[in-house]
């Protein structure tokens, strides 16, 4: 391959990830997507847990069992 080439060949790659940017949805969260749940651990124990309603911001404290 010759230097002629390699440049084309870099800005059709350029040209296709500026057009395929418009094609291709965004990875942006939305509370209306799967996943509107956000969970994290308090403590060492690994069976308390908060889990936070990411749509109402609703939060709860759960172990193994329930949550209250």
């Amino acid at each position: 391959m010759n230097t002629g080439k390699a440049i084309f060949f870099g800005l059709a790659l350029i040209a296709l990830a500026i057009f395929a940017r418009d094609v291709v949805p965004s990875a942006t969260a939305s509370s209306s997507e799967v996943g509107r749940y956000a969970i994290a651990s308090s403590g060492d124990s690994i069976y308390l847990y908060w889990k936070m309603d990411t749509a109402t911001g609703a939060v709860q404290q759960c172990n193994e069992d329930k949550c209250d």
